[in-house]
């Protein structure tokens, strides 16, 4: 169990995805402590290797959990956190086909065993739904989605999932009629209109709706696509200033976000442009460029990280201000002391 004696730090958590930042913040440590007094293979072992492979950004630990437990022996339940704990590690990590066959898994399981499992079955079909974003996948992200809204039908899933498939394959009379019908029911999904001009070539109209977009916070793993179709919207429509900008933003990313991922972006049928890879190159290769949003999410982050380190050391924070506090009291006697003694007067010859 030596392993699991590495502690997880929750400043170390300043620069995680959404998703793990949120999670690690929530209970790993009382998660540590429950794998430290089992001292054998336990669900709170699994997770904690996971969320310590991802804060390290080093997969050997969640390695660890796949050499050295057998999931198949762990309750429906456990098994099920198992599977989206390993499976999300591996994509952030850079495996993300390996990290999708695990995510396929707990899916999976949540359609089968959704009684045992219980409220939460339904985090895993997201979360896999989310990540099918290689074109490759888009039949199988459109089969998932659609089990999901066969099972939850206030989620629209499948339709977005639908949009995608058909702008991708380029039925561009069926995609337009279900983007607009999202457009319609939320903004937030406008977005899909811009990736639908950009799949026909109309860069211009791209680029105003990526102009006015931003994702939200959770959605993190997409920001490489979204931020390399924009610049290359702007690029391809003579907009020199803004994908100059918008690529240092992105060179920016590179170099302070380890899972800013832009390795995989051909993959998920984005067209990579050779003038603005130099571009980013060049910003990245400078020693230190400032990256203002990311600047901006420690910002943001800093009073929750602040007070979750105040819970989690609450008892050496509460004892080291009492130490605090005992040390001012005493120099505040040794001066008064001091200072009673400097002012009595001098007895007469």
């Amino acid at each position: 169990m030596d392993i699991v004696r590495k502690r997880i730090q929750p400043w170390h958590t300043f620069g995680l995805p959404y998703w793990w930042y949120r999670t690690v913040l929530s209970s790993t440590n009382e998660m540590r402590n429950r794998a430290l007094r089992a001292q054998t293979v336990c669900p709170a072992m699994i997770a904690y290797l996971a969320r310590l492979s991802v804060c390290r950004f080093d997969k050997q630990y969640v390695e660890h959990v796949l050499q050295t437990v057998k999931l198949t022996e762990l309750s429906i339940r456990s098994q099920w956190y198992a599977l989206l704990d390993i499976g999300l590690a591996l994509y952030d990590l850079g495996e993300r086909e390996r990290g999708i066959v695990y995510l396929e898994q707990a899916a999976t399981m949540s359609l089968d065993h959704q009684q045992e499992i219980g409220g939460n079955s339904y985090i895993a079909l997201w979360l896999l739904c989310s990540r099918l974003n290689a074109k490759r996948h888009r039949d199988k992200r459109l089969q998932y989605a659609s089990h999901a809204d066969g099972r939850w039908t206030a989620n629209i899933n499948a339709k977005t999932a639908l949009a995608d498939k058909y702008i991708g394959d380029e039925r561009f009379d069926e995609a337009r009629a279900i983007v607009e019908e999202l457009v319609a029911s939320d903004s937030q999904y406008s977005l899909l209109m811009g990736d639908f001009y950009y799949a026909q070539r109309d860069f211009q109209n791209a680029s105003r709706i990526y102009d006015g977009h931003q994702l939200a916070a959770i959605m993190d793993f997409s920001f490489a696509q979204f931020d390399y179709r924009r610049v290359s919207a702007y690029y391809l429509t003579g907009q020199e200033g803004k994908w100059k900008k918008q690529a240092k933003r992105i060179g920016r990313r590179l170099k302070w976000d380890r899972f800013y991922e832009a390795a995989y972006l051909q993959s998920e049928d984005v067209e990579r442009i050779p003038a603005i890879d130099d571009y980013i190159l060049r910003v990245r290769s400078k020693w230190l460029p400032l990256d203002f949003n990311r600047l901006g999410q420690y910002v943001r982050r800093l009073p929750r990280v602040a007070w979750k380190t105040f819970v989690w050391y609450r008892y050496q924070v509460l004892l080291g201000m009492f130490g605090l506090g005992m040390l001012f009291a005493a120099l505040a006697l040794l001066m008064k002391l001091f200072s009673e003694s400097a002012t009595v007067p001098s007895s007469p010859a």
